[in-house]
């Protein structure tokens, strides 16, 4: 998952409302700015310069670094068990002060998340992908794109598995 892709899929989970918010209190800065006083103006400009970064580093630090949520972003294989799907991340280990001669190409760190099949949202269709958002306590996504399987019909079957297993686990 690229970098612009996880930021727009982070933004429909969970940047909507905020934007929304912000786009309301920006647009009556400029209106009462025109209308009633000129010191409104800056009212809308503390909206797009100074709360707007805020709330995007809220979001980026919350749901961004969430465990749940950034193993799409890094290498990982994804399997699904009788009680839920285990993602494995493979990080890559270098040592410290070594050289580049070293091939330390092959050494990876491995850390593992379970993430019970209850904890899953109603999934959503994108055009190149399938996302399942992961609910509260903790809130993340599952990102499952097209270009991760050998053919459509191989990406429908997992699709398809996995909600199956959702649908049981809602019973």
């Amino acid at each position: 998952m690229t970098k612009g892709d996880f930021a727009r899929k982070m933004f429909l989970f969970w940047g909507v409302t905020p934007a929304i918010v912000l786009s309301l209190w920006f647009v009556a800065g400029l209106v009462f700015g025109i209308v009633v006083n000129i010191v409104y103006f800056a009212v809308a400009a503390m909206a797009l310069f100074i709360v707007l970064p805020l709330v995007m580093m809220f979001l980026y630090y919350s749901h961004g670094l969430n465990k749940y949520c950034y193993f799409n972003v890094v290498d990982h294989n994804i399997s699904l068990s009788e009680n839920g799907v285990m993602v494995t991340m493979y990080f890559p280990v270098t040592s410290e002060g070594s050289d580049d001669t070293d091939n330390n190409e092959n050494e990876t760190k491995k850390s593992e998340v379970f993430i019970n099949y209850s904890r899953f949202g109603a999934y959503r269709v994108f055009s190149d992908s399938v996302v399942f958002p992961i609910d509260k306590p903790v809130s993340g996504f599952l990102w499952m794109p097209l270009s991760a399987f050998e053919d459509g019909p191989e990406f429908e079957n997992a699709v398809r598995k996995l909600s199956s297993k959702l649908t049981l686990s809602a019973l």
